[in-house]
Order: structure tokens, then sequence, then C-alpha cells
């Protein structure tokens, strides 16, 4: 079931169900379900005294009764004076157990503008359009050196671990630029039937910008990582890439090890209170609980709020297990691996000299030309 905010008056029937093509609507993923968009619409006047009456006819004829699975109530904001979009969405769930449960969720975004008539006139979308065309160049220098470098390596290519990361590199990048032009197209075909009533709310235009945010976040991650790669020439990163390198098995045995005390200790947790405590509702939850107590990050407030003793006492041999074995196992292990990572260093030649490496590389390139 849902609701909307709408300018127009009411014209369809509240009791008329409507498919996802006439709701416009996104799939929602709440505590207790993954919902789709069709549903029973009731839209909302933007007088407040219609509204109102709306509230109290839908109340009088059971629109909501005990078949009711969820109930969204869905708006749009807008803010002038910094040219913002917030699209919000607010479900209460009714769980098979009885009772209701709210989650809001709210998504902010900003109209790029690359292509508008005015946009010259804005810098912020000068530079956004500058930014937009770096984004695009990018990946085209990185798919050309990849494919220099398959011609020269070819079935050495497969085995180089930076070259499939290169390729994930260049595939975010490519896919972040494709997913912006999407972005700007589809906002500005969603602001068009806003304003000529066609379209109910901008949910598609939010989940478009919520994923071109998750891209981004992704592509600077990756290029960090990828900058990284510099300091090879530093004694210490180098030490540090080869004790993991040591360590390596050791440490996918350990995080077995570890995966299987956090999933014990959360099902463990999420059978015997997610009907009477709130932070092992549900299993995500739990298992949040579980891995913050891991890290370090012990939930005082969860703690005080646990009225059980058996749950106080869950938790506590948590801790003290996740610290007594499962740290001191892995401190164990990385110890071993950086005593034998720092004496293959110390025997090892200098390959740390940067002047030294740029020298080689451009005698090679010189070398390479003069044969050519």
């Amino acid at each position: 079931m849902r609701t909307f905010n709408q300018s127009k008056p009411i014209l369809e029937d509240p009791w008329e169900y409507k498919n996802s093509s006439e709701v416009q609507g996104t799939i929602f993923i709440g505590q207790h379900g993954i919902y789709d968009t069709g549903g029973y619409v009731a839209t909302l006047p933007s007088s407040k005294t219609a509204a109102l009456a709306l509230f109290s006819l839908l109340s009088r004829e059971n629109w909501l009764d005990k078949y009711t699975i969820v109930v969204f109530v869905e708006f749009d904001l807008f803010i002038p004076d910094s040219n913002l979009f917030c699209s919000m969405v607010l479900a209460v769930e009714s769980p098979k157990t009885g009772g209701a449960e709210g989650r809001l969720t709210q998504q902010v975004f900003k109209p790029l503008k690359m292509f508008h008539k005015t946009s010259l006139s804005d810098s912020y979308a000068v530079t956004l359009f500058i930014c937009w065309v770096c984004i695009c160049v990018f990946p085209i220098s990185q798919i050309v050196s990849l494919v220099r470098r398959i011609r020269i390596q070819r079935r050495l290519f497969l085995k180089v671990a930076w070259n499939y990361f290169d390729v994930t590199l260049a595939a975010t990048t490519l896919s972040s630029a494709v997913v912006m032009v999407v972005c700007e197209v589809v906002m500005t075909n969603d602001l068009g039937e806003l304003r000529k009533g066609t379209r109910q709310n901008l949910q598609r235009t939010a989940a478009l910008y919520d994923l071109l945010n998750h891209i981004i976040s992704m592509l600077v991650f990756l290029s960090i990582i990828r900058f990284l790669k510099l300091l090879r020439f530093n004694q210490r990163m180098t030490l540090l890439s080869k004790t993991l390198k040591e360590a390596g098995k050791d440490i996918i045995s350990w995080l077995f090890m570890a995966s299987v005390i956090i999933l014990g200790f959360s099902h463990a947790g999420y059978l015997f209170f997610h009907s009477s405590i709130e932070s092992f509702k549900t299993m995500p939850d739990t298992l949040r609980l579980f891995f913050t107590t891991s890290i370090g990050k012990f939930p005082k407030e969860t703690f005080l709020q646990l009225t059980s003793t058996f749950a106080q006492m869950l938790l506590l041999t948590y801790a003290v297990l996740n610290i007594v074995v499962t740290m001191n196992v892995f401190i164990a292990i990385i110890n071993k691996a950086f005593g034998k990572a720092d004496g293959e260093r110390k025997s090892a030649q200098n390959h740390f000299d940067v002047l030294d490496y740029l020298s080689t590389r451009l005698k090679e390139r010189v070398n390479n030309s003069g044969s050519k």
C-alpha cells in the first residue's frame, strides 16, 4: 500500500490496485521483506484540510486492515537556494508476529545540469563538466594501456595480479561515466514529466544518483589503492606487502575460523533473543552487533539494555573468546610472517632507489627506440 504527495487533486480510486508501471516507484528493501512497487495508492492533496478529510475517509472505510503488510508515505522535497532534491520514503511494516515497525529512507541529490542551457553561468556545472570530461578520457587511456600490455605480455597478462586490478579500475571508471550521463538524461525527463503531472515522484532519479555515488566511491577507493603502488620504492611498504603475502594462506584459514565463531554466536543470539531484544530482532542486526564487538567497539548502550542474564553472558563470552583466542592467533600469524619477510629484505639487494629505477627505464626506452 502506498501514498503519494502531489499538488493535483485525487483522480484515482484508492481501492483500485495499481501495477508497477502506474505507481512509478522503486523496489523497497525492508526489515521483514522486499516489496514491489505495485499497491493501492491514495494521492494526498496539497491542502491540509483536504488531506485530513482524506485520512478520515480512509479510516472510516478501513483502507488499512489486518491484511495490510506495509504502508509507504512517499514525498519529494526541493530546496531552491542550493538546488537540492530529496526523495523520502516512510515505510511502516506489519510483521506476522504483530505490531508495527517504521523506517525512514532519504536520498539527497543535486542535478548535474551539464547539458542545460544555463550551465555556462553555473560554476558548479562547469567544474562538474570538466571533471566529467576527465573521467571520460581516463578510461580510454587505461584501455589503450591494457591493450598494449596484452599484446606484449600475451599469456603472462593473466598471471599478473595488478592487471586484474587495472581492468577493474577501467571498468569502474567507464561505468561511472555511463551512469553519469544516464542520470542527467533521466533527471531531465523526470522533472519535465513531474511539471506536466504525468509522473508522481523522483524515486527513479534518486536511485540512479545513489548508484552513481556508490560507483564513484568505489572508483575513488580503487584510485587510492592504485596510487599506493608508487610506494613500492618505500622499504616499509615493501616489508608490509611481503608480510601479507607470506601470511596469505594462514590469514585465509584464520578468516574461516573467525567467520565460524561470529556466525555461530550470531545464530545463537538471534534464535534465543530475536523476539525479546531489539538488538537481535533480525539476523543482519545480530551480525552487526557481534562484528562491532569483534573490532573493539563494545556497544555499552546495548549491553545496558540487555535485561537477560543469559544474553549478557553470551555477549561477554564472545568478547573474551574473540580477544583472547582469535586476536592472539592473528597476531601470532603476523609475527611469524613479519620475521621471515624482514630476513628476506635484509639479505636482498637495494631496489628502492628511485633515481636508479628511472634511469634504467629511460635507458630501456632509448634502446628500444634506437633499435626500431
